[in-house]
């Protein structure tokens, strides 16, 4: 019975993308267990690596999208960065001003980016992504690509990858996840598809599209320039 419930939530995620939209909209607008359990160390190593690979010279405006409560979006100001960070729950950003109230934080949603009135070098989104249907990809990555310089890069870091997914899950779920690729259906996520993820960067004018492996076996990173 409990695994039929599983499989009927992973059904209404997947046919129904308001329904998923509505899932994540309403554990992200109120939930108290933000990361709770991720240490400073932890942080600090994600932000190392994030830093690493955009390859920054200290002179860039970035923006952290999905920022939640401000954690490596503070770690990039703390060194002196010109940094922003936005999520579209206003109850995480409330938390992250709080805590750090010298960044800037401000409440805005992922598919429009309506409150983004700025233009950034580099944007970045870290385990994030997934919680957005698929369907809604192309209408993220074009308000995205708007919010960049002409020579912006857009960095989606920690997605879970539909093509490493059987290193975590069981022989049953890999076959359900097959036909319906969704990851964390209580929290509507999705297993991502690379193709998404390149169909949808082309749609939106982006020039160039690289993949890497992220530091979790089963997920990767997503690197896409308005210039290749």
């Amino acid at each position: 019975m409990k695994y039929l419930k599983y499989v009927s939530l992973v059904i209404l995620n997947w046919f129904f993308p308001k329904f998923s939209k509505n899932i994540t909209n309403s554990y992200w607008m109120k939930t108290s267990k933000v990361h709770s359990d991720t240490s400073w160390d932890r942080y600090n190593f994600y932000y190392s690596n994030i830093k690493e690979i955009m390859e920054l010279s200290g002179n860039e405006a970035i923006l952290d999208v999905a920022c939640g409560t401000g954690e490596i979006t503070y770690l990039f100001y703390k060194d002196g960065f010109n940094v922003r960070g936005c999520d579209f729950s206003d109850f995480l950003i409330n938390i992250a001003k709080t805590r750090f109230p010298d960044v800037e934080f401000y409440v805005d949603d992922l598919l429009t980016l309506t409150s983004t009135k700025e233009k950034y070098d580099r944007i970045f989104i870290n385990n994030a992504i997934f919680y957005l249907h698929p369907k809604y990809l192309n209408r993220c990555f074009h308000g995205l690509y708007a919010a960049l310089k002409a020579s912006g890069s857009l960095y989606i870091f920690d997605w879970p990858d539909f093509d490493k997914r059987k290193n975590v899950e069981g022989k049953r779920n890999s076959l359900l996840t097959t036909a319906l690729p969704v990851y964390q259906p209580t929290l509507g996520g999705f297993w991502y598809k690379r193709k998404w993820i390149k169909n949808a960067a082309v749609k939106s004018n982006f020039r160039s599209v690289e993949f890497l492996d992220s530091w979790t076996n089963y997920r990767s990173h997503a690197i896409l320039k308005k210039n290749s």
